[in-house]
């Protein structure tokens, strides 16, 4: 049987027909890409672009929008016509999730200039410190280029003068020669 729409096929490193893009869509523009895909790696792994009746807004703790500059991250807020309105017989949970009129997802993201939205941790994995949002999966992955570590793990204790600060747990990697150390894990 014949096919009725053509098929595409997306080769890596392929060169991008800007033309086209800045003809077919309305999201992507043509000065977001050089046809290098190397160069791109960035701008395409990004989460993406809400799509139509989605309202996607990343903001602090008190609703505020985050500055969109790809670096401010906040918790990402969602309003859309197909979302739950709440959890079954659990009121008190569904008034947390839907608090301020939009759904809280508990995702911790930064959106770009553009709107592209990069889902960066999750907020139980995040350790506020000082008003600051510090993830922790970020620390240990620096911690892991560390000479000497074979794992980190980094978790949030309380703090009297920050509400929370990171502390990071590392196994030793025996096989190699030098010992992880504080100031050589901190010079990372």
């Amino acid at each position: 049987m014949p096919l009725k729409y053509p098929l595409i096929y997306v080769i890596p490193k392929a060169p991008v027909n800007v033309a086209f893009w800045r003809r077919s869509s309305p999201y992507l523009k043509a000065s977001m890409l050089s046809g290098v895909a190397d160069d791109e790696v960035n701008f395409r792994t990004k989460t993406g672009r809400p799509i139509p009746l989605v309202d996607i807004r990343v903001v602090d703790s008190d609703m505020k929008n985050v500055a969109h500059d790809g670096k401010a991250s906040g918790e990402i807020v969602v309003r859309a016509p197909w979302l739950t309105q709440g959890y079954y017989q659990n009121p008190t949970a569904s008034e947390a999730l839907w608090h301020g009129g939009y759904m809280h997802t508990n995702d911790i993201a930064n959106m770009s200039p553009h709107g592209y939205l990069q889902i960066t941790d999750r907020i139980k994995d995040v350790i506020k410190s000082g008003g600051e949002w510090i993830s922790s999966l970020e620390l240990e992955d620096i911690i892991m280029k560390a000479p000497g570590v074979k794992e980190a793990a980094v978790i949030g204790v309380k703090d009297e003068k920050w509400g929370e600060r990171p502390v990071a747990l590392v196994v030793r990697d025996y096989p190699a020669e030098e010992a992880p150390t504080e100031n050589g894990i901190k010079g990372r």
